[in-house]
């Protein structure tokens, strides 16, 4: 009995141990920086920003973020919060993105594995904190491209299911 009660107790500790996933990124904070002040932010230190005309989405190209050259950083919104940080980089050469995937696949498992849950989406690891997930995909053929694709998505958990409610409710 005095063994299992250790044991509990270690692995209630291991809990907090865990890394939150991060939410201030790029000097944005999910859930609270608004369209203006990103666009800002990224204008100011030199990148090149396109505004969508959607008007609740901007993509930022060349940023290193974490140490890699990501060619296309797309920041969503809703409501003007910042809802979801997309990063993708493209290549010709399938084993440089299936290198970065796996470096920070094992990032991330080392992390954030307590918050690690089984994903919706095939080629995909997810994690979920209280407030945040964060999706990494396998590297994959682009859609009508000879292009490959690596992505990974860090989402305000709030904002996201608040836009699904407001899109299902108007279908």
């Amino acid at each position: 009995m005095k063994r299992f009660l250790i044991t509990l107790s270690v692995m209630f500790c291991f809990l907090f141990v865990s890394a939150q996933i991060p939410r201030d990124i790029l000097g944005c904070t999910m859930g609270e920086t608004n369209i203006e002040t990103a666009t800002k932010l990224f204008k100011n230190k030199g990148y090149s920003v396109e505004v969508v005309s959607n008007g609740y989405q901007i993509f930022v190209k060349n940023v290193t973020y974490k140490g890699v050259r990501w060619n296309s950083v797309g920041l969503v919104f809703y409501k003007n919060k910042l809802k979801e940080i997309d990063f993708k980089i493209f290549s010709n050469d399938y084993s440089e993105l299936q290198n970065n995937y796996t470096s920070f696949l094992n990032e991330f498992n080392k992390k954030y594995i307590s918050y690690k849950e089984r994903s919706a989406f095939p080629n995909c690891n997810s994690y979920r904190d209280q407030s945040t997930t964060l999706s990494i995909y396998e590297p994959r053929q682009g859609f009508l491209s000879t292009k490959y694709d690596f992505t990974i998505i860090i989402s305000d958990k709030y904002l996201t299911r608040k836009f699904l409610e407001e899109s299902y409710n108007n279908f």
